[in-house]
């Protein structure tokens, strides 16, 4: 009602479309009613009909309400559900006492939380629970994060002896963290879960190093090489991955490597890399930590490459060197009508070498030829010469031959079984820090002793809790 003008009114069950006359008794008695009520709902002294509806609406784990503080808007608290009721998750078939022995509040206290403590809604240790268990169950983007721990979060606290959580984070808030923290403090997690399960030690151990680019987060608009990097150490003996560095857009993986090396516990290890870590500081960076170098020598170093290869052409001429140090080592096989033939010719006098001295270690320089037959017959032959602090000719060649295992092995595996290249996360932080969290699920489902693949690993942790919990603890601290 506004002066004479007449309108028809309609709110919830009282409809008024009266032809009486404007200003009747009845019309003042429903607009008096109807002001009082949206007054007293506006102030919540009172909930209309329609929004007592909504709030008895099962919450939606990826819907956004006033509160989150970490990144993102939180929905109200799931009801809980009885015990007994069969759509709980069934925890109690895990042997009793032996999964709340193992506490995980300890064991994330070493990652820094980037979060403004006076914001913080969801502590470090729960987030980081969450979202590791989350990924090896195969639910590895932010939103498959937060289906899974509207589901099952608040199981898998309350058996990891976790305080329990008002709401379950949403997909922003798992998406605000990861985009906050500080690529490589996840690493930490890594080195723990082998030092946990008794794999820290390295004796005897070959090491490679290898770079990988993150394919998916290259965008149209990028430069070609635009792509993220990262710098991987790989155990191939073990299979588990070692640790990671993020490698910077405005350098190479050169300058990281002596970064990653000291980050690593390599005593009594071999560590072989590709031409990029031919360079004295990483031969420097390995001998430091009492670990022995295979170094792949192309033409990144052009003056010694060329003298390496005048002094085995002329050694190899002659059927010897000049002061006789010429040792041979070779290696044969066949498979699937290949065939290949490795032969590694290797010395131990270096006073031809005027730079021998720099190269910190430096013990024997070797030529590797390798000569491969393909199934049609046609051959192929390459030829490499390596830098090492190893003597044995043969352990050299097992060390070059093996250099090729993180591509199979590691690489391969992110990219075909976690779907690496596939991740559309662009932003440089999330996307170091989802690809770090590949690699440590993958070293903790490698550490279970359950003789399965890969795949066959992450689908049993989304589907038997038991196994999934069994998975983590190598993360967590025995209490």
């Amino acid at each position: 009602v506004n002066g004479n003008t007449h309108y028809p009114l309609c709110f919830r069950c009282f409809h008024l479309n009266s032809t009486s006359t404007p200003g009747t008794t009845h019309e003042r008695f429903l607009w008096f009613f109807l002001k009082i009520s949206l007054y007293k709902s506006l102030t919540g002294a009172i909930t209309l009909p329609m929004a007592a509806k909504r709030t008895k609406t099962t919450p939606d784990p990826f819907t956004s309400a006033p509160g989150d503080t970490c990144g993102g808007n939180e929905r109200k608290k799931t009801p809980q559900r009885p015990v007994n009721d069969p759509k709980s998750v069934d925890w109690n078939r895990l042997r009793e006492g032996d999964a709340a022995q193992w506490k995980a509040d300890v064991g994330f206290r070493d990652i820094p939380d980037p979060r403004q403590a006076a914001k913080v809604r969801y502590p470090l240790p729960h987030l980081c629970a969450l979202i590791v268990a989350a990924m090896a169950a195969e639910f590895d983007s932010f939103e498959a994060m937060a289906l899974w721990a509207h589901h099952h979060g608040e199981a898998l606290l309350e058996r990891l002896d976790l305080s329990p959580l008002p709401a379950m984070p949403s997909h922003d808030t798992f998406r605000h963290f990861l985009s906050l923290l500080e690529p490589g403090h996840l690493d930490t997690l890594v080195r723990r879960s082998l030092r946990l399960a008794g794999k820290d030690t390295l004796e005897g151990q070959l090491v490679l190093i290898d770079g990988k680019a993150l394919r998916g987060t290259w965008g149209p608009k990028a430069a070609p090489a635009g792509h993220l990097t990262v710098l991987n150490a790989h155990a191939p003996d073990l299979r588990l991955s070692l640790g990671s560095v993020p490698v910077a857009a405005d350098t190479n993986e050169s300058a990281q490597l002596p970064g990653l090396i000291q980050s690593l516990s390599l005593e009594g290890a071999t560590v072989c890399i590709d031409a990029a870590g031919c360079q004295k500081t990483v031969a420097d960076a390995i001998t430091g930590k009492k670990a022995h170098y295979i170094l792949t020598l192309k033409d990144n170093q052009p003056k010694l490459h060329d003298a390496v290869h005048t002094f085995f052409d002329t050694a190899l001429a002659a059927g010897a060197a000049p002061q006789g140090d010429l040792r041979t080592a070779t290696h044969q096989s066949a498979s699937k009508g290949r065939q290949l033939q490795v032969t590694l010719h290797a010395t131990t006098w270096l006073d031809w070498l005027d730079t021998k001295d720099d190269w910190r270690g430096l013990t024997t320089v070797a030529r590797l030829q390798r000569r491969r037959v393909d199934e049609h017959g046609t051959v192929h032959e390459t030829t490499v010469h390596l830098l090492s602090s190893l003597s044995d000719p043969h352990a050299i060649l097992a060390g070059a031959l093996g250099r090729w295992a993180i591509e199979n092995t590691l690489h391969w595996t992110l990219d075909v079984t976690w779907g690496e290249d596939r991740c559309r996360t662009r932003e440089r932080n999330a996307a170091l820090n989802l690809a770090a969290l590949r690699r440590l699920a993958d070293n903790l489902h490698r550490l279970h002793p359950a003789r399965l693949s890969m795949k066959m690993k992450r689908r049993l942790a989304a589907t038997s809790h038991t196994f999934l919990l069994d998975t983590l603890k190598p993360l967590l601290v025995h209490a």
